[in-house]
């Protein structure tokens, strides 16, 4: 079997950024978001709390969150980050490539070099509702732990 010379690929047709499965990504992307930030975490402290038979706190639950936590986020964030680069084709963003971070750049010597990824707009937005909630929950809901 031969392989034609002239292959006609069409590249993808881009899609507008309200179509209704660019929405569905970015809804995605924010649940995913969320999950990442306040879910994973919130999860691994109940199942901590649920494996340690005492209120004080001991090493193996301590370890539990530090390592699972983590180690739960990392596929978290790969699915994320596979959700944006389908959002993009599909709205017709061309990748070009890997870029460093902008944290990476002086801001004088950095220059806009194109559209935001709409995972970066929608992590900002999550770990800024994630301190938000920690706040909330630290003023109102913890309590003191000091002694009475």
């Amino acid at each position: 079997m031969s392989i034609p010379e002239t292959l006609s690929v069409t590249p993808p047709v881009p899609r507008s950024t309200t179509h209704p499965f660019a929405v569905a990504l970015v809804l995605a992307m924010a649940l995913g978001s969320v999950v990442l930030w306040i879910g994973i975490p919130a999860a691994w402290i109940f199942l901590a709390a649920q494996v340690s038979e005492t209120s004080k706190p001991t090493l193996a639950p301590l370890l539990m969150i530090f390592f699972g936590a983590p180690l739960t986020m990392l596929p978290t964030a790969k699915v994320l980050s596979a959700l944006d680069r389908r959002h993009r084709r599909l709205i017709g963003v061309q990748d070009d490539g890997r870029k460093p971070a902008p944290w990476y750049e002086s801001m004088r010597d950095a220059e806009h070099t194109g559209p935001r990824s709409v995972l970066a707009v929608v992590m900002v937005i999550s770990v800024a509702l994630a301190f938000v909630a920690l706040a909330i929950w630290f003023f109102f809901f913890a309590g003191s732990s000091l002694p009475s």
